[in-house]
């Protein structure tokens, strides 16, 4: 069973991916958290396989989170997802 735990300041984001994942028969939503600083005692707590990430949340983004987890004893796989939209040069 892989252990999932959900980081995304959007309510919205983290009850569709938690739907998602949790449809999938060796997938379980261990958690969900709204930001950084709630998500880092979760990491030790839950001690999760993988964690989706976003890029932009207030209070401790995601590269703020990443910077805090190398400094962990356990390191889930991360997975970062964003909704960022960005302009290419022509």
């Amino acid at each position: 069973m892989l252990r999932v735990l959900i980081v995304d300041d959007s309510v919205f984001i983290r009850t569709v991916l938690s739907d998602l994942l949790n449809r999938a028969p060796d997938i379980e939503v261990i958690g969900t958290a709204c930001n950084g600083v709630e998500a880092l005692p979760m990491i030790t707590e839950l001690k999760p396989d993988v964690m989706t990430l976003d890029i932009q949340m207030p209070r401790m983004d995601g590269i703020e989170t990443l910077r805090q987890i190398k400094n962990l004893s356990y390191k889930p796989k991360i997975l970062i997802l964003s909704t960022l939209l960005l302009e290419m040069p022509n």
